[in-house]
């Protein structure tokens, strides 16, 4: 794993976010990272060395960092640096090619190219969806790296294992995984639109999409931004 610990930080924030709300990108494990990120509150902050504590927030599929947006400044608030990533393959960060670059272990080196990049050795890990699974991965190969782990609507990956074995109805509910490894076909399924209806605009996944959550306005309005060249 490279980590290079240059930060690109926007100047201004984007679609009308708050403007304690910090976009940057961080270069780490050969891919860039575009996150948001927030100041602590000072007087919240409860440490014994007056630092405060990071926290890392994974989103799922097929979202962005903008899944927290209602927890980013709660959690600031509580005195806490929150970083809340676009994973690799999604909305502003890289999307590297061939399926390799997508393995677990990549992912978790991701994470902690991202926390050592913040200046930290460990972090408080979030995870939901497919961000759980990162985030359960990252406990389980590098627990040094994981200072407390809060996973939201993915098993543990053991767990999750044996399922896919034992239960038909599972391995039928999990049948999508292997649909999106199909060469070509779901990218091409469907057209992406500028609008935030149920189409969904993505910029790494123009697929259907009709979870109310990520079809509301904000998704529409944060993927209907223009993904930074050569990512």
């Amino acid at each position: 794993m490279t980590t290079d610990k240059h930060h690109d930080r926007a100047a201004n924030p984007r679609s009308g976010d708050p403007p304690n709300w910090h976009h940057e990108t961080v270069h780490v494990n050969d891919v860039a990272l575009h996150y948001v990120t927030l100041p602590p509150a000072r007087d919240a902050v409860d440490h014994p060395t007056g630092a405060a504590p990071l926290v890392v927030l994974l989103h799922g599929f097929p979202e962005c960092w903008y899944t927290w947006h209602r927890q980013l400044d709660a959690v600031a608030a509580a005195g806490y640096r929150v970083v809340a990533p676009d994973l690799r393959g999604y909305n502003h960060s890289s999307t590297p090619p061939g399926l390799d670059s997508y393995r677990m272990e990549e992912l978790v080196a991701d994470v902690r190219g991202l926390v050592e990049s913040r200046g930290a050795t460990q972090a408080a890990v979030v995870g939901h969806d497919w961000g759980g699974l990162v985030a359960w991965e990252c406990a389980v190969r590098e627990p040094e790296l994981v200072s407390q782990l809060a996973v939201l609507n993915a098993p543990h990956p053991d767990v999750y294992r044996r399922s896919l074995l034992r239960s038909p109805g599972q391995l039928v509910r999990s049948s999508y995984v292997g649909f999106f490894q199909l060469p070509g076909y779901p990218s091409n399924c469907s057209k992406p639109t500028t609008t935030g209806s149920s189409n969904a605009p993505s910029n790494s996944c123009p697929l259907r999409v009709r979870s109310p959550r990520v079809t509301e306005s904000g998704f529409a309005k944060r993927w209907n931004e223009p993904t930074p060249p050569g990512r």
